[in-house]
């Protein structure tokens, strides 16, 4: 944000950035700034930050967001599902099934996770496996949706129609 102002003022001649300016001075002034911040609060406002940019379909930008988030909170389950929802958006699905994982080891009824890993194990084309990830979360919590819908997906894959009609 501080370096948007800094370009628009400069845009507008308000201001008048010295010579020496650029990504070796920004990296420097970056880092005096953050080591005055609270790590837990900003890594907490980063992970807030890619959530919102994830919303708004922002994935690049939200991926970036997470993973700064987790260099300040790298056991904060919510940070690795941010970052797994922007990697998966992106068509990085390893980097999706990695931090699905995370998720899972950190939070293991965090069916959304669970759910979302299985979509990635579907689009890989591992049916077996997504469909264990979508049947844990309905043993779990049998009124999570999604995981119906997607169970059906899965089994409808594997030519069982009438197990995916029932799902």
């Amino acid at each position: 944000l501080a370096l948007a102002l800094l370009e628009t003022l400069a845009r507008e001649g308000i201001v008048h950035p010295r010579a020496d300016w650029g990504e070796p001075a920004i990296a420097e002034v970056t880092a005096a700034v953050e080591k005055t911040l609270d790590r837990k609060a900003h890594g907490i406002a980063l992970k807030n930050l890619a959530k919102v940019l994830n919303w708004a379909g922002k994935f690049e930008e939200g991926r970036k967001a997470a993973r700064r988030a987790l260099a300040f909170i790298p056991n904060d389950a919510a940070a690795h599902y941010e970052a797994s929802v922007s990697a998966a958006r992106l068509g990085r699905r390893q980097e999706a099934i990695a931090e699905q994982r995370q998720v899972l080891r950190l939070a293991p009824g965090h069916n959304e996770a669970r759910n979302s890993l299985g979509m990635v194990l579907l689009a890989e084309g591992k049916v077996d496996e997504a469909i264990g990830q979508f049947q844990n979360v309905l043993e779990r919590d049998p009124t999570f949706v999604k995981s119906y819908v997607n169970l059906g997906l899965a089994l409808e894959s594997q030519g069982h129609v009438d197990r995916a009609i029932q799902a």
